[in-house]
């Protein structure tokens, strides 16, 4: 055969090729182009010429039309009539879309999208049981018990209404099943992974601080609670709970292991965003310098009086719009007495007393004033030059820094620590 002369697919029409003159036999006789009429089926190859229709081929042109003889033979012939059969039959559900193939994709569709349904039925009712905290299970979830757990029941009463959850009641009663714990378990944890990974998209480019607290239940078990609080786009303080974690010890290591443990925060370490303090090569020191002290400089400004006016103008101005009394005066706990031992003296010291005085002078000289100072102290003492020349010297002990053992970066660290002292006393 030559494939590029005769059809090679069901796809494909008869070779029925159109020339000028067809190749002659033994017999000076060719094939007639008219012989097409009324024979779709003809295939007509033009570079074989066998004896025979369906094994080799046809090319006894002077028999081609004798009765009972070509053609005619072949058409009345069990092969023909089968194939003919067979053939327009395929062609009539290729039209129709119902062959073999479209039957079972069609009918594997429709039970993966049966089976869909009955997944977000579960799921569904599994979500307002975790939402309304309740417990999934009962005590007794036998045949004869009378309460079989708040997922069971709910979906017994849904199913008087709905055909679906009916459905997946009645097929729980085989060893295949939806309401197994395994995947009631399954079910809960890709919920929970979906609400990490939605906290963790609002994480992405904004400023966020890990909030983690050990507490004892009651079954004696230490477990570590973990939150998120992060600023928003709209500049808005939101906390999120992200879930429990068992501690079988209780150090910094395992805390930090156990962390990294939720997938959420373990991506957003990993996405290279370089807001987490550990995936940074080194501290850039020289701009948190350079920061505090611009921090500095602002606080120094607000040190006068003009910016406590205008801040004090402002918090009464909020004050007034939200119906707060800035003006009145504090409610007293007790009766301020004088103390017995006092009672028959002169108290001319001040010490110990506290006055309740609201006026713009008290604010000033008791809040405004000592809040600034107090984080001016803080700063300068915990973030002075001194200080973040020893703490650089100390990234530069790192492999990974860019001056890994730099003589001139560890020499803050080496004044510090007297190194060069010991060694030349020894």
């Amino acid at each position: 055969m030559y494939p590029a002369d005769v059809s090679q697919t069901t796809q494909d029409s008869p070779a029925q090729p159109h020339l000028a003159a067809y190749p002659t036999g033994k017999e000076n006789r060719s094939f007639q182009e008219k012989w097409y009429v009324d024979r779709p089926w003809l295939d007509t190859p033009t570079r074989i010429q066998r004896d025979s229709f369906t094994v080799g081929g046809f090319n006894n042109w002077k028999r081609a039309l004798a009765r009972d003889r070509g053609f005619d033979r072949h058409v009345k012939s069990q092969t023909h009539i089968i194939s003919s059969a067979n053939f327009f039959e395929y062609q009539s559900r290729q039209k129709s879309n119902t062959t073999v193939i479209h039957v079972l994709e069609k009918s594997r569709a429709d039970q993966i999208r049966n089976n869909r349904n009955k997944l977000i039925n579960i799921s569904s009712a599994i979500l307002l049981c975790a939402k309304q905290l309740l417990a999934l299970h009962g005590h007794d979830e036998s045949i004869d018990s009378h309460n079989h757990g708040n997922l069971i029941e709910i979906l017994k009463w849904s199913a008087q209404t709905d055909p679906l959850a009916k459905a997946v009641l009645k097929e729980s009663a085989g060893n295949a099943t939806y309401l197994s714990h395994q995947i009631q378990d399954e079910l809960l944890h890709i919920m929970a992974n979906q609400i990490r990974d939605s906290i963790a998209e609002k994480l992405h480019g904004n400023v966020y601080g890990l909030l983690a607290d050990e507490a004892t239940d009651v079954s004696h078990n230490k477990q570590l609670s973990i939150c998120l609080r992060l600023v928003d786009d709209q500049y808005e303080i939101k906390e999120f709970f992200l879930g429990f974690i068992r501690l079988y010890l209780f150090d910094a290591d395992t805390l930090a292991k156990e962390i990294t443990v939720l997938q959420a925060l373990q991506d957003l370490i990993d996405d290279g965003g370089g807001r987490a303090v550990d995936a940074r090569v080194c501290t850039d020191l020289d701009s948190a310098q350079n920061l505090i002290t611009t921090i500095s400089e602002q606080l120094k400004l607000m040190r006068d009086e003009n910016s406590f006016k205008d801040l004090f103008h402002r918090a009464i101005t909020f004050g007034n719009e939200n119906d707060v009394n800035m003006n009145g005066s504090i409610r007293m706990r007790r009766k301020k007495t004088i103390p017995t031992r006092f009672k028959n003296g002169i108290v001319t010291l001040s010490v110990g007393h506290r006055d309740y005085n609201t006026s713009e002078e008290n604010f000033r000289v008791t809040m405004y004033f000592p809040t600034i100072d107090s984080i001016l102290i803080e700063l300068n003492e915990r973030f002075s030059c001194h200080n973040l020349q020893i703490a650089n010297s100390i990234s530069s002990l790192s492999p990974m820094n860019e001056k890994f053992l730099d003589t001139e970066m560890l020499q803050p660290l080496k004044d510090h620590l007297r190194l060069e002292k010991k060694y030349d006393n020894k």
